[in-house]
C-alpha cells in the first residue's frame, strides 16, 4: 500500500504548504481543548467562596462564575471538536482533541449538576418555620457559650450581665476582622452565633421569641415580644464586628431590657450601658 495514500486518521499526509497556519491552528485548538477545563477548574476554585455568600453580591458572583466556567468549557469543547474533525490530516492532533472534548463535556456536566444541587439545597434550607428557627437559635447560643469558654475563657450564663462579656468578645472579633478581614460568610456565622446568644438572653424578658422576618421586612430573624417590640440582635452583632465600637451592643440590649422584667428573677435596677444607639 502506498503510504502517501494511507487514509488513517493519525497518519501524516500531504499538508498544503501554502497554508501552514491552518495546521498550526488545529494543533493549538487541540491543546486548548483540554487546557480549558483545567482553567475552568482553577476559576471555580478561586471564586467559589465569593459566590457562596448569601448576599446580592454573592448571587451576582454566582451567576458570573457559572457564566465564566460555562464559556471556558464550551469553548474548549468546540475547539476540541474542530481539531478532531479538521486534524485528521495532522499528526498528533486527534488524540489530545478527543481528550479535551471528553474533559470539557464531563466537567461541564459535573459543574452544572453541582450548581443545580446547590440551588435545590439552598431553596430547601430557606423553607424553615418559626419553630425550626427557635431551635436553631438555641443551638447557636449554646455554641456561643462553648466558644466563649474554650476560646476566650469567658463564662456566659444567659444573665443580662453576661452581655458585658459578649461585648468584650465582639470587640476582639472586630480587632481580628480589622487585621485580617473575615469573609461575608464568616461575618454571618459570627453574627448568628453571638446574636443568637443575645437573643436568647432577651427571651428571658417577658414573652419574646424568634421570628423569620420583621413585620416591616427591614430585617430577618428578629426577636418579637408580646408588645410587638421587634429587635435584631443578629444585626447588632454583625455591625459590631464589622464596623467597631460605635455599634456597641450593650445600649441596644439595655433599651429593650430596661422596659421589661426577667421571667426567672425579681425586677432589678435598670441596666446602665451608657449612651443608647438605635436598634
Amino acid at each position: 500500500m502506498n503510504p502517501e495514500t494511507n487514509e488513517s486518521n493519525d497518519a501524516v499526509v500531504d499538508i498544503d504548504p501554502a497554508d501552514p497556519q491552518a495546521s498550526e491552528f488545529v494543533k493549538y485548538a487541540a491543546h486548548a481543548s483540554w487546557l480549558a477545563p483545567i482553567a475552568a477548574l482553577l476559576v471555580e476554585g478561586r471564586f467559589s467562596s465569593v459566590a457562596s455568600d448569601a448576599t446580592n453580591y454573592g448571587y451576582i458572583a454566582t451567576l458570573a462564575l457559572i457564566l465564566a466556567v460555562s464559556i471556558l468549557t464550551i469553548a474548549g469543547f468546540v475547539l476540541g471538536i474542530y481539531a478532531f474533525v479538521r486534524g485528521r490530516n495532522v499528526n498528533g492532533v486527534r488524540k489530545p482533541a478527543a481528550i479535551g472534548v471528553v474533559l470539557c463535556l464531563g466537567f461541564l456536566v459535573l459543574f452544572l449538576g453541582g450548581v443545580v444541587h446547590g440551588f435545590r439545597n439552598a431553596t430547601a434550607n430557606d423553607e424553615i418555620t418559626d419553630n425550626d428557627l427557635v431551635t436553631e437559635m438555641s443551638l447557636f447560643a449554646g455554641d456561643a457559650v462553648k466558644v466563649a469558654h474554650d476560646q476566650f475563657e469567658i463564662p456566659l450564663d444567659y444573665s443580662p450581665e453576661s452581655i458585658e462579656f459578649v461585648e468584650v468578645i465582639l470587640a476582639q472579633l472586630h480587632d481580628q476582622h480589622a487585621e485580617k478581614p473575615f469573609t461575608s460568610s464568616q461575618l454571618t456565622d459570627h453574627a448568628l452565633q453571638w446574636g443568637g446568644y443575645v437573643g436568647e438572653v432577651l427571651k428571658t424578658f417577658g414573652d419574646c421569641d424568634w421570628a423569620l422576618e420583621s413585620s416591616d421586612g427591614s430585617g430577618t430573624y428578629p426577636i418579637v415580644c408580646d408588645d410587638n417590640t421587634e429587635v435584631l440582635p443578629i444585626d447588632w452583632c454583625y455591625v459590631r464586628i464589622a464596623y467597631g465600637a460605635e455599634h456597641d451592643v450593650r445600649p441596644k440590649f439595655a433599651a429593650v431590657a430596661n422596659g421589661r422584667h426577667r421571667l426567672d428573677a425579681a425586677p432589678s435596677s435598670s441596666i446602665d450601658s451608657g449612651p443608647q444607639d438605635e436598634f
